[in-house]
């Protein structure tokens, strides 16, 4: 999770327009101006279902993404 954060939040490459999508509807809100309505979403299953993920809580709270 930290690495994607970090990603997310690392420079773009000169022209990308770069997006970390919070939610489904956030990511439609982006594609759709760009490339139209007629775009298709194929779902990725997870490598491994039944694996626990480590998480770190923070007192403080940090807003990302536009919201």
């Amino acid at each position: 999770m930290e690495q994607t954060i970090k990603a997310c939040e690392a420079l773009g490459i000169k022209g990308e327009d770069k997006y970390c999508a919070t939610s489904l509807e956030s990511l439609v809100d982006f594609v759709v101006p760009r490339f139209g309505k007629e775009v298709q979403a194929f779902p990725r299953k997870a490598e491994e279902e039944d694996k626990k993920q480590k998480y770190t809580i923070f007192k403080e709270i940090k807003t990302m993404g536009d919201n």
